[in-house]
């Protein structure tokens, strides 16, 4: 079991689709398939980089899947 934790957490250290849910006690990962997208998405100087990208997990709890903070769109996270 040890082993497949310290796998799991370096896939998700490494992942820009897979995130773990931010909230506290919720155990879930999310995927999200835009964030793989957008890594790559360039704005026009002055903009952010990377768009806000809302999710929900399978908790209910609602969240940016970039800066994993409370969803915000359409603010960027450095607004929030």
């Amino acid at each position: 079991a040890l082993y497949e934790a310290q796998i799991l957490r370096r896939f998700l250290a490494e992942s820009r689709s897979w995130h773990p849910c931010p909230r506290a006690d919720c155990a879930n990962i999310v995927h999200c398939a835009a964030a793989h997208a957008t890594a790559k998405w360039s704005a026009p100087l002055g903009e952010s980089a990377v768009p806000a990208i809302d999710v929900q997990c399978l908790c209910g709890h609602r969240f940016c899947f970039n800066c994993r903070r409370r969803a915000h769109q359409p603010l960027r996270c450095e607004m929030v």
